[in-house]
């Protein structure tokens, strides 16, 4: 028996600290265990570190200790498979649809392309040694993966792995793939330096020099099918950093969040839009997430704040805020649009909103919430229809619905004892 907990370096500083956190919510039916949890023990042990759904929802990852990968029926609860392997960059690379992963394996050279749910390995690149490159993305449409070299940048096909092209890179050669300064403070995402097109045709890519002092980015769109890089010219992008690319649902438009708002480039004409402000009192930066509909976007601020833009006549329509004193936290979305969840670190819950409309639809607490607690991050994923969210909780790993607030089934993994109460 043992008590489920994971600390990551999130938190390093404020369990240090010894720090409590306190933040509480009127509106969230709950404070401190769940009046309806279970015993301890049938909550769920399967902790993890990481996890993901596969881009069709039908196999639920989640990487536990010591390089152990474990495959979940993502509607049932049942564990499938499990393996051991490493992720890139902590990072999960699942072919479009749904069936391949591209991971490392201890010892062997490049990365190996396994099938799911087995893990059995299909295919491998080789091309030296995986230290000297960084893996940026999977193609949404194609088995084929981008990779970052010193020097240069390669298209690699999968399956049958071999490389298809390759280009020298942009970047400085003492650089391995690009740096972009810049970000979202106080709000953890998954957004990088890069963003593909869903129709896989456009990668979008920026970077900062190194050594210059005001570290602005360069901005380019590379065509995914021969590796020729188009600049995104303009004067005033010269003096500003990215935030985060996304790009609409046709791949038409590239939604550039920036560190004083957000701007839209036409695909087709190079055609760059005037400057869309951000309009939080502390950081204007607008990051583009998610584009939801034909011209509405959600775009993430400082402080977890949450804005939907009409990109069409570049307009805030809402703004959605966090109370004061708990805008600490980490963002995800789903990845069809239709929901956001937010994890707000001081009181310790989840926050449901509607994709297309940015208002709250509810709220997630995972055995434990809303109370004062020692801070430990709760690491989760979200489904790809948005429909249930994946929580790895000190009290408890299971799935639960987003729109009702309640367990759908805990993870049980075999080979870890059962939980127990405090």
């Amino acid at each position: 028996m043992r008590h489920l907990s994971i600390v990551t370096g999130f938190v390093l500083l404020a369990t240090a600290c010894g720090s409590r956190y306190d933040a509480q919510h009127s509106d969230v039916p709950h404070a401190g265990i769940r009046s309806d949890a279970p015993p301890a023990a049938e909550r769920g042990n399967a902790e993890f570190s990481n996890a993901a759904y596969d881009p069709t929802g039908r196999w639920l990852l989640t990487q536990g200790s010591m390089g152990r990968l474990i495959v979940w029926d993502a509607s049932t609860g049942d564990l499938r498979a499990q393996f051991k392997a490493q992720l890139p960059d902590q990072r999960w690379f699942f072919s479009a649809t749904g069936d391949r992963l591209l991971v490392t394996l201890i010892r062997e050279p490049g990365y190996a392309w396994l099938e799911l749910p087995s893990g059995a390995k299909v295919s491998q690149v080789t091309d030296g040694d995986y230290h000297d490159t960084r893996l940026a993305a999977i193609s949404p449409v194609a088995d084929q993966a981008l990779v970052f070299k010193h020097e240069a940048l390669e298209l690699w096909a999968l399956e049958p792995a071999q490389m298809l092209k390759r280009v020298d890179a942009p970047w400085s050669p003492e650089r391995l793939g690009p740096r972009c300064v810049g970000g979202m403070a106080a709000t953890y995402n998954d957004k990088k330096c890069w963003e593909w097109s869903p129709d896989g045709r456009w990668v979008a890519l920026a970077f900062s020099d190194p050594g210059n002092t005001r570290n602005p980015s360069k901005y380019f769109l590379i065509d995914a099918r021969t590796l020729e890089l188009r600049p995104i010219e303009d004067k005033a992008l010269e003096e500003d950093y990215l935030a985060a690319f996304a790009f609409s649902g046709d791949s038409r438009t590239l939604a550039i969040g920036l560190g004083e708002g957000l701007r839209f480039y036409d695909v087709e004409s190079g055609q760059l839009t005037p400057l869309l402000p951000g309009v939080h009192r502390r950081n204007q930066y607008l990051g583009a997430m998610h584009f939801t509909g034909s011209e509405t976007l959600i775009a993430l601020a400082d402080q977890l704040e949450v804005n939907l833009i009409d990109s069409g006549r570049r307009r805030i329509l809402s703004r959605h805020r966090p109370p004061e004193d708990d805008w600490e936290g980490v963002f995800r979305m789903s990845r069809d649009g239709s929901r956001v969840v937010l994890y707000h670190f001081s009181s310790d819950t989840l926050e449901v909103l509607d994709g297309r409309t940015g208002k709250r639809t509810g709220w997630i607490c995972p055995y434990f919430c809303n109370a004062p607690h020692n801070p430990v991050q709760v690491r989760y994923a979200v489904s790809p229809d948005g429909s249930s969210v994946a929580v790895s909780h000190f009290s408890g790993t299971a799935v639960w619905d987003t729109d009702r607030d309640a367990i759908r089934f805990p993870l049980m993994d075999p080979a870890l004892p059962l939980m127990e109460d405090p």
